[in-house]
C-alpha cells in the first residue's frame, strides 16, 4: 500500500523510536515478522502496511475510550537481546 493513500503515521517518528531504543532494522523486522527493507520502506514513507494502520485504528480507538495499552495488555511479550540501556 502507497503511503500517500494512507497518512496515518510518521514515519520519521517510528525512526526515532527505533534509535533511541538502539535496535536495528533487522532486529524490529524480526520482532515483527518481516524483513529489514521492510523497515526502511515504512522509516522512508514508502510503504504503510495494513497491520500497521490497524495499530494505528485500534490505538486511536483506546485514546477515545480513555485508555491506553497498559489497560488492554496482560502481560508484555520478552524482547530478548534489547539494547535499550
Amino acid at each position: 500500500m502507497e503511503a500517500k493513500e494512507k497518512q496515518s503515521i510518521n514515519p520519521r517518528m517510528l525512526k526515532l523510536v527505533r534509535e533511541r531504543t538502539g535496535l536495528s532494522q533487522s532486529e524490529i523486522g524480526s520482532f515483527l515478522g518481516c524483513h529489514r527493507t521492510d523497515i526502511s520502506r515504512i522509516e522512508r514513507g514508502i510503504e504503510t502496511p495494513d497491520w500497521l494502520v490497524k495499530f494505528v485504528m485500534l490505538s486511536k480507538l483506546l485514546t477515545d475510550a480513555g485508555m491506553s495499552w497498559e489497560d488492554v495488555i496482560m502481560e508484555f511479550p520478552e524482547i530478548t537481546d534489547r539494547k535499550v540501556s
